[in-house]
């Protein structure tokens, strides 16, 4: 069974940078954008309202693993699937769907409201990758909240919803735009002091805070120092509606650092820019470019037996790797694939997920077919590999 409740996707913390000073720039300029697919222009005074003033944010730390989604009705769900097995990821998940009541905590947030929701869905991160210092905060193969998401039979019932949890403090994405007809809605509630009381009050463990409330410039340089020091894989940037992802310099990053630095420097020169707006930016392509993990710098060093990602006629072979690194943990592991006879399900599931991450990134479409045929041999010859190590290990 599919996940019914996915977590959003969300987007990079530097490209939201990029895209305010590059709406300021054409303010300035005068450039009209036609196609409406850009961030309206900012003036002066809305880009430091943005940047100084408000919105306000937290700053979670993001923690190296995968999702897993415990619901109100005893259920567990990985990032794409129900978990029906008792491990995941090579987890053992038994014990979870007992160890905290869900239903007790809807009730909590919902009270009389709880009748009016099909699903609630309390998100965390399993914590799958002995990393940072996981294991002497005693963090390794735990799982730790991150927010939950809920679903409202009724349209206007969903509203009055929203409105209440915003009125008692709690943050959520934007309410979803829908047709008046439709049959359910989905809203998410973001991690922020309000929800972690919450969550404690249940004796649930959730995601740290390193930084909030305060302003976006506060919080990009108060944690500047945490994030080029690679203190752990990034964070989560909670805004009033929206959330953002900030990643060190050791994880793969978007493609936009060129753009930002561009604005950067755009602005840089323009008299009168309140230097602030320069140094936040500076320090977020520090951030980028630094090479550290736990305050000491770091060489990659390719593990034993790992499949080699040769470079493609289109795409980047880190690039490459990464997003099959990445789709590979929004189901279970390879092994229980394998185990069941399901190699093939596995590299059509890993296919869908790289292409929807590598596609787009693709200048023309006339290079398409060549570019999903490449997603495809890639995918094919790195499971297969897995595979191939897995039956020697289990004949030896």
């Amino acid at each position: 069974m599919s996940n019914p409740l996915t977590w959003p996707e969300i987007g990079h913390m530097p490209d939201y940078y990029r895209s305010i000073l590059d709406a300021h720039i054409r303010f300035r300029n005068k450039e009209e954008d036609p196609t409406r697919t850009k961030r309206p222009p900012l003036s002066q005074e809305q880009l430091y309202e943005l940047i100084f003033d408000t919105p306000q944010w937290d700053a979670n730390i993001k923690y190296d693993g995968t999702n897993l989604a415990l619901s109100h009705q005893g259920e567990m769900f990985g990032r794409r699937q129900k978990v029906l097995s008792t491990t995941y990821q090579k987890c053992s998940v038994e014990a979870l769907p007992g160890q905290y009541d869900i239903a007790a905590l809807a009730k909590g947030l919902l009270g009389e409201r709880v009748d009016q929701v099909n699903r609630f869905f309390v998100y965390g991160e399993l914590v799958i990758n002995d990393k940072y210092d996981y294991s002497a905060l005693r963090l390794y193969k735990t799982w730790v909240a991150f927010g939950i998401c809920l679903e409202v039979r009724k349209l206007e019932d969903a509203r009055e919803i929203y409105d209440e949890l915003q009125k008692a403090g709690y943050r959520l994405n934007s309410f979803p735009i829908l047709c008046e007809s439709a049959s359910a809605v989905k809203l998410t509630i973001l991690l922020s002091d309000k929800l972690r009381e919450l969550l404690s009050a249940h004796k649930i463990p959730a995601a740290e805070s390193l930084f909030g409330p305060g302003t976006l410039y506060e919080m990009i340089t108060r944690c500047g120092t945490w994030m080029i020091e690679g203190r752990g894989e990034g964070l989560v940037c909670v805004g009033p509606t929206f959330q953002r992802k900030w990643k060190i310099g050791l994880e793969m990053q978007p493609s936009i650092f060129d753009q930002l630095k561009q604005c950067v420097d755009t602005l840089a020169l323009v008299e009168g820019m309140d230097p602030r707006v320069i140094e936040a930016g500076r320090l977020l392509l520090a951030v980028k470019d630094s090479s550290l993990l736990m305050g000491q710098v770091y060489e990659r060093k390719r593990k034993a037996g790992k499949t080699q990602f040769p470079a493609g006629k289109i795409f980047d072979a880190k690039e490459m790797e990464a997003a099959i690194d990445s789709a590979l943990t929004k189901y279970d592991s390879l092994e229980a694939y394998f185990v069941q006879d399901k190699m093939k399900a596995i590299i059509s599931l890993v296919v869908e997920e790289v292409e929807h991450d590598m596609m787009p990134t693709l200048s023309s479409d006339k290079d398409a077919e060549v570019a999903r045929k490449e997603i495809k041999t890639t995918v094919c010859k790195y499971v297969g590999v897995r595979y191939g190590q897995w039956k020697m290990n289990k004949n030896s």
